[in-house]
């Protein structure tokens, strides 16, 4: 399948090539035979200029089975599907993941392209989610999410009330010895940086904005439940009762590579 790309900037093919993090093995893939500018075939670093247009054949396939099911576009371009995703659904697996049902929509829409995710949500978690459609695409979110650039912005329910209105938590993440995918505040686990603010309080618990800097598993999850307030229905760091994990993911930003400005994908809450 050709993907288009549309120059905007004076440059080379190889530098605009990397500005998306491309590894060498993959850029020499591209200029060996894929490649085209304005429609001509091309196998050499070139200089291209604004108003140019590259086109990259991707010999790809769509490589999870197809199945039914509902998806909420938000935004879709030929290098982006950004989906609001649904409270418990997995984001992959061999069947009922969100993955099977966006390689059903690829096939309804003949998009023969393998499916690719910036970021992962956990079953529960609901809100943005950010599929890149090409290679380019995705190696260029790979490095935003590697680099701490991709902005990412959730809505909590967490039991109690807090005495500190807005905060930072800055408090490393590393796995539980004890417990098989549960994540604790370790002296020697990995940066993590999570900030809150309050934005509403409730009778027994609060609703609360944050911002991820970094994206470490289950974050928010740890860190909230670390400072003794646990998000509804989460069980397995603390709380009260079972239930769905009341966590969405409300907005995600980040600059554009193809126009180079700031892009903002965002939707309602689903408690």
């Amino acid at each position: 399948m050709r993907i288009n790309y549309y120059i905007n900037y004076d440059t080379t093919i190889r530098k605009y090539l990397e500005n998306f993090k491309l590894g060498k093995s993959n850029i020499y893939k591209i200029m060996n035979g894929n490649l085209y500018l304005n429609d001509e075939l091309i196998k050499k670093d070139v200089n291209i200029y604004k108003g140019d247009i590259i086109s990259i054949n991707y010999d790809e396939e769509i490589d999870y089975i197809p199945e039914e099911g509902k998806l909420d576009i938000i935004y879709e371009d030929d290098y982006f599907l950004v989906i609001n995703k649904q409270p418990g659904i997995i984001i992959h697996d061999t069947h009922n993941s969100l993955c099977n049902i966006v390689a059903n929509y690829y096939k309804k829409k003949n998009i023969n392209l393998s499916i690719k995710y910036a970021s992962r949500l956990d079953t529960d978690t609901s809100g943005v989610i950010i599929f890149c459609k090409d290679l380019l695409t995705l190696c260029y979110m790979n490095d935003l999410v590697l680099n701490h650039n991709l902005n990412r912005y959730y809505l909590a329910l967490c039991e109690g009330k807090f005495s500190k209105k807005e905060d930072v938590i800055e408090l490393p993440i590393g796995s539980d010895r004890h417990n098989n995918n549960r994540y604790v505040v370790a002296r020697n686990g990995k940066y993590a940086k999570t900030s809150y603010k309050v934005v509403k309080e409730y009778k027994d618990y609060t609703l609360v904005e944050l911002k991820l800097t970094t994206g470490r598993t289950h974050q928010i999850r740890v860190h909230m439940s670390h400072i003794g307030h646990p998000l509804l229905g989460d069980i397995k760091y603390g709380a009260k009762s079972k239930g769905r994990v009341m966590l969405h993911s409300y907005k995600e930003e980040f600059i554009n590579p193809y126009n180079l400005k700031l892009c903002s994908f965002s939707c309602k809450d689903s408690f």
